[in-house]
């Protein structure tokens, strides 16, 4: 295809994803060593912010571990099944044992291949530890996965690395090896930022064991983090993580975690437009004439981009004109990836229904409206199906019989009264449970639950915002939230991604965006108080 919005990281040359990247509002945050950890749903651009980190700075030596180019977390994860000790013990021992690992990467990347030191000093004292365990030279991590294997042939999870140590044969001690790193990039004034990203690619069940394995990881983040900050290192470590896998965890003290975590969203649909057109002036290489930066090359400008190959509205399925962006935009979970995707969808579509003649760069008016409508239609119906299968095989591992619940919604409203819904749950029996702990879910908890995972979103009533004979409701939908909203709510909204699979019954013509506000005149809301849970066809003016 002539034009391919989702490239990922590796399609993009490393010099052009500055050009294209879009700086979601954290980013700042990140840069500047306010935040350690950032969650957020696949495809929301985490694994682009490390990149981007590692080239915003000439002052900071970024290094990745991801689990595509290393066997390390699945090998823990394989340890963790093999401890019998209690949940705090084994994430005590998973902290030291990747610590010891990854420390010796940071060692590693700051000797470099040097042989030369001044006598004595703290480089010196780093490359002789180095040496003595044989990690100076070959894969780093390969050879200290190695030496915590040596005795077993696989890797254990070692709750004291240096007493481990301290039976091999060594001159220089882990601990001292640690102090010399500290003090020798005080010495240097240049920062080491350790990026762990992609942790969810080794395949996770989301039982007990991956519980324990990412509170690890948390701790090992957290704890040397802090001690970084008291000691004046100008070391960092930082974790990107999926929301699923973040919401599963249940480590103690997380206080001082939550404090140095944010969520990586894209509430303001203006970012995610820039970052569309970013990629689509990159196609077409749209230039802008005033840069604002040396990194501000490409046109945002609507009218140079989106508006050359989509049309800028279409009638979607209830007959109303609509934003061609708001459309596609309100189908996906708000990520970079559905979005980008989605306008794949829409640009193959195009390309095995148009003459072979046509100029792909500049479709704007080259097809009929109704044309128009036809692919934007199915392009939707086949993504959101595709969604909605990938969301299940991630909740699914997560809740039993959560299929179940979410098909009990088949064919029925798209928006429900508080009343309407509690008691819609309570007949039917619906009811999930957490797998890994048995945790039922039920009645209002379950309302909850479905939120948190992005099937509902919860509206609360704004007052004396809305016109005459009008009520207005502020939506909140998990995606589009720093966290799951757990408050007073009076209505519930089914996400549009359901809607196809699902078979999602509008009121009156409602069109659901999830980043606006829902105005619901008084005849409308007298409908959806007077839909039937039983006889599920009252429901007025559908």
């Amino acid at each position: 295809m002539p034009i391919k919005l989702s490239k990922g990281i590796g399609e993009i040359q490393g010099d052009e994803l500055r050009y294209i990247w879009q700086a979601p509002d954290v980013y700042d945050e990140v840069h500047d060593n306010n935040v350690w950890l950032i969650y957020g749903r696949k495809g929301s651009g985490k694994s682009t912010l490390v990149e981007y980190l590692g080239s915003d700075s000439q002052n900071s030596q970024v290094i990745t571990i991801r689990p595509r180019k290393t066997n390390l977390f699945q090998k823990v994860l394989v340890a963790i099944n093999e401890v019998k000790d209690d949940d705090r013990l084994i994430e005590e021992s998973i902290s030291n044992t990747i610590e010891f690992i990854l420390f010796a990467q940071i060692m590693r990347s700051v000797v470099g291949e040097a042989n030369k030191f001044i006598s004595g000093g703290n480089l010196e004292t780093i490359y002789n530890f180095l040496c003595q365990y044989g990690l100076h030279q070959g894969s780093v991590l390969r050879k200290a996965i190695s030496l915590i294997s040596k005795q077993t042939g696989k890797i254990s999870l070692v709750p004291d690395i240096s007493q481990l140590l301290n039976t091999l044969e060594g001159d220089v001690e882990y601990e001292d090896a640690k102090d010399a790193l500290i003090e020798y990039t005080k010495e240097i004034n240049k920062s080491v930022v350790l990026c762990i990203d992609d942790i969810d690619q080794i395949g996770f069940s989301f039982s007990r064991y991956d519980r324990l394995f990412v509170n690890g990881l948390l701790i090992l983040m957290g704890r040397n983090n802090v001690n970084f900050i008291e000691s004046g290192a100008k070391i960092r470590i930082f974790l990107t993580i999926p929301s699923e896998l973040y919401f599963h965890s249940t480590m103690w003290g997380a206080d001082w975690i939550t404090g140095k975590s944010n969520c990586l969203n894209w509430d303001d649909p203006k970012d995610m437009l820039g970052l569309v057109n970013k990629r689509i002036a990159m196609e077409m290489n749209v230039r802008k004439h005033h840069k604002r930066s040396k990194d501000d090359i490409y046109s945002i400008d609507s009218d140079k981009t989106w508006n050359r190959i989509f049309p800028t509205s279409i009638k979607n399925k209830l007959n109303r004109d609509e934003s061609s962006f708001d459309y596609l935009l309100r189908h996906t979970f708000y990520t970079p990836r559905h979005m980008l995707a989605l306008c794949d969808k829409v640009l193959t579509r195009i390309e095995h229904e148009a003459p072979a003649d046509i100029d792909l760069f500049d479709l704007g008016e080259q097809f009929s409206l109704h044309h128009w409508n036809d692919i934007f239609r199915k392009s939707v119906r086949e993504f959101t199906e595709e969604a909605e299968k990938d969301f299940r095989a991630i909740f699914n591992n997560i809740y039993e019989n959560l299929e179940k619940v979410i098909s009990a919604f088949k064919s029925r409203p798209g928006i429900w009264n508080r009343a309407q819904l509690i008691q819609f749950i309570e007949k039917e029996g619906l009811k999930i449970s957490r797998k890994d702990k048995g945790i039922k879910h039920e009645s209002e908890d379950l309302v909850y639950i479905l939120h948190r995972i992005g099937f509902l979103g919860l509206g609360v009533r704004r007052i004396n915002e809305a016109p005459t004979g009008s009520q207005a409701y502020e939506l909140k939908f998990s995606y589009l939230e720093r966290l799951p909203y757990k408050g007073g709510w009076e209505l519930a909204v089914v996400s549009p991604v359901f809607y196809t699979t699902y078979d999602i019954r509008p009121v009156d013509h409602i069109i659901v965006n999830p980043h606006k506000d829902l105005l619901l005149p008084v005849r409308i809301l007298q409908s959806i108080m007077s839909y039937d849970i039983v006889t599920n066809n009252s429901l007025a003016n559908c």
